[in-house]
């Protein structure tokens, strides 16, 4: 690294230049000759200079002609310091740009005395400088914090003016939740409206950051252990170094302030470090109160949407008696005429009477459905694998071409899994499953795909309705649920997602529905796990959460490795996906697990091979093998890699659960 510090000598006489040469160190000083003023300014202009020594009767200019000369000629003033052999002959020499003045004969001791004086000077000035630039950017942080209540607008402007200080490549702030594996980009600085997903595993700089709690710096991203898996996404960025702040609050990391920026080769200094550190506790509150702001945003929406229920129940409870009365005398009065010989055109007329008034009754009937607030539950287990199996056979019609609709790819994944049962009311988990179904095919009038996916996390099962269709705009998703409105015209009555609002909420469930105009829709139901199968499973494996089995489940075939770690999951188990037998020989050395179920035939090494690393490791850890090849397995190859338990595709999670429960009792017979 360069840190020479750049001297020009400007003296017609070279007895001076070897002079000066003896006097600065080689090492500390690198020294430049010129004999007049024109070469001096060339070789300003083709280098950085941080100091001039200069004879005043050398130049050949006027001395206030010279320093214009300079500035004109570098964008970084270098320090000046004047010769001169009279000090009251050359006035000139005094004046402000001139930093110091020394009269001849020259001193070596003077002379280095000066010279430290001038870069001490030059460096504080310097320092002062950059504190005040820093103090003028937190000043204008803290304004900006005080200006808005948005705290998107807050954390854009934030990440803003710290890329500008540092001529950062990348400034933004992640938010992450307790144990996720991705992240939110909540801010960037060349976008106040991004809003992005990452995984946390593509960033090695934040993980450790988050894991830690502590400061991340990488100096050199390309040499930097710790960027070693990541070093082909990477491999544009050799000349960035990079700094990752943990962002904190009350003792937990809820975000990081990352910054990239192209340092070449010069070090993050502790006066930058101290700054960013600053910057991120000023964050912490703005991205707390961005979770704050979300999180109050949904209770408000789903306060208003319960409060407008319930007025409107209020309404209906109310209104409801005395209006059938009404429609039912319009209706006997009506039936009545219709039961006389009448003209043709007037039978006609009472017949549209006639249906209005039904089927005002009908939306009446609805009204009170929807609203009616019940506080006993007539609830019992539900398998929602049924439901959607019921409701998929029920809307056939709708679906699949029928009643001259385009034909839609209906694809359910909810068969490839264990879906754990939920307490709740068979008949309007399916009424709400149909309204979502059918307002799916509606949006998608010229055909497309409709996919219904389940998932779990051990307290609630989620079902997703994923469409192709129209979309929808933000506003219209807004309104989704507010009774009576409809985008479908005269053919909707606007009722249907309201009442599937109102059985879900009575479920202690959510719904929600994300939806992009011209892309899709995704229906979110979430309910919760019945409270009976989570005291089971407890009770059968006498584990609280902390101290579920942990199984490390390698297999390369994605979907069977997706499927069977949620059926693992459902069981109680923690289990962790890894999709090569290198990598899950990795991930052991750094876990604590109980089990290790693979798959023989992996695509980089065999299960074998993985087995025996395992035992090298621990031997104790029971080894599962789940393979295709049946019986063809050498048990004196099984025994001598460490393979415990062989289990043959295919196979019932009843049969994997039973294994896993025999390497459990084994190892606690160790």
């Amino acid at each position: 690294m360069d840190t020479q510090k750049k001297v020009l000598l400007v003296e017609k006489d070279n007895a001076i230049w070897h002079f000066v040469r003896s006097i600065l160190k080689k090492e500390i000083y690198d020294l430049d000759f010129a004999d007049d003023a024109k070469y001096a300014l060339t070789k300003i202009q083709n280098n950085t200079t941080d100091l001039i020594l200069f004879d005043c009767n050398s130049l050949g200019v006027n001395m206030s002609e010279f320093i214009s000369l300079i500035k004109n000629s570098t964008d970084n003033m270098p320090g000046i310091i004047a010769l001169t052999k009279n000090i009251n002959d050359d006035v000139d020499c005094t004046q402000p740009a001139v930093d110091d003045l020394i009269t001849k004969p020259l001193n070596s001791t003077e002379l280095q005395y000066r010279i430290n004086r001038v870069f001490d000077r030059r460096n504080m000035i310097d320092l002062l400088n950059k504190d005040r630039a820093d103090s003028e950017a937190l000043l204008q942080i803290s304004e900006a914090v005080s200006s808005t209540l948005s705290s998107r607008e807050i954390l854009h402007i934030i990440v803003k003016k710290v890329a500008s200080l540092f001529d950062a490549t990348r400034c933004s702030i992640f938010r992450v939740a307790h144990e996720e594996k991705s992240a939110q980009v909540i801010a960037s600085h060349d976008n106040p409206d991004i809003e992005m997903e990452i995984t946390i595993d593509n960033y090695p700089e934040v993980k450790k950051a988050l894991e830690t709690g502590e400061m991340v710096i990488v100096q050199y991203i390309l040499l930097d252990p710790l960027m070693k898996d990541v070093q082909e996404n990477i491999q544009s960025l050799k000349n960035n170094a990079i700094v990752v702040i943990p962002i904190i609050l009350k003792d937990n990391v809820i975000g990081t302030l990352f910054l990239r920026s192209v340092r070449d080769n010069k070090f993050f200094n502790e006066r930058e470090i101290k700054f960013l550190k600053v910057v991120a506790r000023i964050a912490a509150n703005a991205l707390d109160n961005a979770f704050l702001y979300e999180n109050l945003e949904s209770t408000r929406l789903q306060l208003v949407q319960s409060e407008r229920l319930r007025a409107l129940g209020e309404l209906a409870t109310g209104v409801a008696h005395n209006f059938n009365n009404l429609l039912s005398g319009i209706l006997g009065h009506t039936q009545m005429l219709l039961s006389k010989d009448i003209d043709a055109t007037i039978r006609e007329r009472l017949q549209i009477v006639e249906k209005l008034v039904l089927d005002g009754g009908e939306i009446v009937r609805r009204i009170q459905e929807f609203t009616r607030l019940r506080t006993t539950k007539d609830f019992s287990a539900v398998n929602l694998k049924d439901i959607i199996n019921d409701v998929v056979r029920m809307t056939e019609l709708k679906w699949s071409g029928g009643h001259n609709t385009s034909r839609i790819m209906l694809r359910v994944d909810a068969n490839q899994m264990e879906i754990p049962i939920v307490d709740g009311n068979a008949t309007e988990l399916r009424e709400v499953f149909i309204n979502i179904l059918f307002n799916a095919v509606d949006a998608m009038p010229n055909g497309g795909e409709l996919r219904i996916r389940t998932e779990t996390n051990g307290k609630n099962v989620f079902v997703y309705f994923i469409d192709t269709g129209e979309g929808m705009t933000e506003e219209t998703r807004k309104r989704v649920f507010d009774p009576f409105f409809t985008t479908k015209g005269s053919k909707g009555t606007g009722l249907g997602m309201s009442v599937a609002y109102g059985i879900i909420n009575r479920h202690n469930g959510q719904i929600s529905i994300d939806s992009e105009l011209g892309i899709g829709t995704t229906v979110t139901v979430q309910l919760p796990i019945s409270e009976k199968v989570i005291k089971e499973i407890e009770c059968n494996y006498g584990l609280r959460r902390e101290e579920r089995t942990r199984i490390l489940l390698i297999e390369d075939h994605k979907i069977t490795l997706d499927v069977l770690a949620e059926n693992l999951v459902n069981l109680g188990y923690y289990v962790q996906k890894v999709e090569s037998g290198m990598a899950g020989i990795k991930i052991f050395k750094g876990g604590n697990y109980d089990i290790v179920i693979t798959d023989v035939g992996l695509c980089d090494i065999s299960g074998w091979t993985v087995s025996k690393k395992i035992k090298d490791m621990s031997s104790h850890v029971p080894v599962v093998f789940i393979t295709g090849w049946g019986n063809q397995l050498s048990s004196s190859q099984l025994k001598e890699c460490g393979v415990d338990y062989v289990l043959t595709k295919p196979f019932r999670i009843e049969e994997i659960s039973a294994i896993i429960k025999k390497a459990i009792d084994s190892k606690k017979n160790v």
